[in-house]
């Protein structure tokens, strides 16, 4: 009996002393960062009719569309995903496709942007120099393919991937870069 005493007074003290787990707070949103539906390339500045598009895109729903959704979960939690739009626009033999990211840090988005900057290159060829937009932007890498020219880019906590065929990619990168200021 004086053990079960003494195993009940030192649960009771050891349970007094534990604190609960803290919970996550919410990730900070960047102050000086717009949501990337008011950050992405306005159709005008494309020159070509939008087609289609999404925006205020969630960790929960990009996730979703990968194969290995809780890899793809982790990955994108990792990085302070916060927010990402995508565009279409396309007139005739024309088309350009932008996604646009915004990261809570911009270490997630260094990381973000070597994660798809190695996807891209092991799916391509090397990266080449960027045009006019690197020099508006921390990070830039350019792949050209017969199918046209893909422009990743980071400029602080934004990352954005831009695609032209038949449409001038540098000078697009080079707006998208700047609306990033």
């Amino acid at each position: 009996m004086a053990l079960a005493v003494v195993l009940l007074v030192s649960a009771c003290q050891g349970a007094a002393g534990a604190r609960p787990s803290p919970t996550p707070s919410p990730r900070p949103v960047p102050a000086t960062a717009r949501p990337p539906v008011d950050a992405i390339l306005a159709d005008a500045q494309v020159g070509l009719p939008r087609t289609g598009g999404l925006d205020h895109i969630g960790v929960l729903e990009a996730a979703h569309t990968q194969l290995n959704q809780a890899a793809a979960l982790d990955l994108y939690r990792s990085w302070g995903w916060v927010d990402q739009a995508t565009r279409v626009w396309a007139l005739g033999s024309q088309d350009s496709e932008e996604w646009l990211l915004l990261t809570v840090r911009q270490d997630g988005a260094r990381r973000a942007f070597t994660f798809y900057s190695d996807q891209r290159a092991a799916a391509t060829a090397q990266a080449g120099p960027c045009g006019a937009a690197a020099t508006a932007l921390d990070e830039c890498a350019e792949w050209q393919t017969e199918s046209g020219t893909t422009i990743l880019g980071r400029r602080g906590p934004f990352v954005f991937q831009l695609t032209a065929r038949g449409a001038d990619a540098d000078r697009l990168a080079l707006l998208q870069a700047q609306k990033l200021t």
